[in-house]
Formats: C-alpha cells, structure tokens, sequence
C-alpha cells in the first residue's frame, strides 16, 4: 500500500475514546509488505488485544499501541525498518524476531515512548503511586493524550543484524517509561528457529 496519510492498514479502536474499551481482538498469521502510506501498519487505541504470528515484511511503520494498553505482541517476525512502538499500560512485546533492521530509534525493533501524561485518563486506576491500573469499559471517554508506556513486559525477543534493539524515545514529551521489565533479549547471529532446523 501506498499513498497519502491516513490509511493505516488495520487500526483497533478509533482514536483515543475507546482506550478504555476490551475489544478483545485477535490479529493471527497475517503478512504486512512494503506497507509505505502510514507509519502504523497496526495502530492500536484500546485494550487487550492480541497481535501474533504474523510476518511484517519491509514497512515503513510500526506495530503501534498508541492509546490503551494490555497488549499481546508475541510470536511474529519483523524484517527490515518496522517494529514495535508502546504507550500505555501493561503491553507485553514476547518472543518476536527482528532482522536486518538498520533504522534509527524512531523505527527501530522496540521502542518504549516517553508519554505527556502519566496515566490514560480512560482507565481506572486502582494505585497510582503503583501504577496499578485496569480499563474502565467506559465507551464515552475522550482524550488526545499519549501516556507514558508503565509495566511493559520484554521477554524472549532475538535481535539480528540491527542497529538498536529496545530503546527508549523521548520525542519532546517528558513522562519517562516505568516498571519496564526485560528478560531473556539477545542479539544473535542465527534465530533458535533457524538453530532448530539444522
């Protein structure tokens, strides 16, 4: 897909009113190529959805939970300049592959964004000096705000031939990422399925 802007080629809730809504949805064993109009290629504004083995193939954009949070992206392979961007509260990015990814920390494999507020304000907040929350399943909420990415979990991913890895973007906003836990990332020279098929 090419063209002008706005056309995102899958989006899961409509802009920030739905961040508060379970839409529950699935994304399995599609394949995203040479997608060049936006950059999300998935442009994710709710909760508790799941992207997962799928193929994204030489995009100019990223698997994006921009609004929202609670997101599974797990078990997909990302070659060349896409990857993963996270806001929001409780996404975990699991076992994916990234090859040959030479962008800058803007586009590179992970990207954990600094937001310009703390908290999604259509989510309930249970601790806010933990950072506990859960989504409201209010329909009517409303917000334009980004908020910082808290308690995203980083587990199992593989890293080869890229620039960056996971990295932490700062983009002019200035709430840092939280309770980011990593486990277990490497970079390596051949992925365990390729190790696998030996």
């Amino acid at each position: 897909a090419g063209g002008g802007t706005n056309r995102e080629p899958l989006r899961i809730g409509e802009d920030g009113g739905e961040s508060g809504l379970s839409l529950n949805c699935k994304v399995r064993r599609c394949i995203f190529r040479n997608n060049s109009a936006e950059k999300e290629i998935i442009s994710i504004k709710s909760a508790n959805n799941t992207i997962e083995d799928c193929f994204f193939i030489d995009n100019d954009g990223n698997v994006t939970v921009r609004h929202g949070g609670l997101t599974k992206i797990r078990h997909n392979y990302f070659e060349g300049k896409n990857g993963v961007r996270i806001y929001g509260y409780g996404n975990r990015v699991e076992y994916n592959c990234f090859k040959d990814n030479s962008g800058s920390e803007r586009v590179g494999p992970i990207g954990l964004w600094y937001g310009n507020d703390d908290k999604d304000q259509n989510w309930d907040w249970e601790d806010e000096d933990k950072m506990i929350s859960k989504p409201s399943e209010d329909p009517n909420g409303n917000h334009e705000e980004y908020a910082r990415a808290v308690d995203t979990v980083i587990k199992g991913n593989e890293f080869k031939n890229c620039n960056n890895d996971i990295v932490e973007v700062e983009d002019g906003n200035s709430r840092d990422p939280k309770g980011t836990k990593r486990e277990h990332n490497e970079n390596v020279e051949k992925f365990t399925f390729e190790k696998n098929e030996e």
